[in-house]
């Protein structure tokens, strides 16, 4: 395994954004899911999902640049942007985030270095499905393996 290997950036964002009172007021404490909503969920209510875009690893240096793209949904429009500025305000200008060393986020501490929004947000449903109504967003994230403090 190389250096780079160790730090998985969207279970350490998962981690992150679970420990914020701005995201689990609005989606709970099982709201954030990486990939997809579970198969069979018939309507999410409010939930973020979060997919990485792209991503570079420093071949010299354990740190890891990442675009993640999030859906935060509701079942109206209006509460879907209320999902999304609880994930804004939770990410939007983070720094020097310790992620919790409890949670297996690769090997060893990791720590999110800075987040900024870097597209959107856009208003979105899903045109299969009735009532799943989204916020698309996009936000530049860096996160380390070394302490920063």
């Amino acid at each position: 395994m190389s250096i780079t290997d160790t730090i998985d950036a969207l279970t350490a964002l998962r981690t992150y954004l679970l420990s914020s009172a701005y995201v689990t007021d609005q989606v709970g404490v099982t709201g954030v899911y990486i990939g997809q909503i579970p198969r069979g969920t018939t309507n999410p209510g409010k939930a973020i999902v979060l997919l990485q875009n792209t991503g570079e690893a420093n071949i010299w240096l354990p740190l890891f640049d990442a675009d993640i793209q999030f859906r935060s949904y509701g079942t109206t429009s209006v509460e879907a942007r209320e999902v999304y500025r609880g994930l804004r305000s939770a990410l939007h200008g983070a720094k020097r985030q310790k992620i919790d060393p409890g949670v297996d986020v690769g090997t060893g501490t990791n720590w999110m270095l800075t987040a900024y929004e870097s597209g959107g947000p856009s208003d979105e449903s899903e045109p299969e499905i009735v009532g799943w109504h989204f916020v698309l967003s996009v936000f530049r994230c860096l996160f380390v393996s070394f302490p920063v403090e």
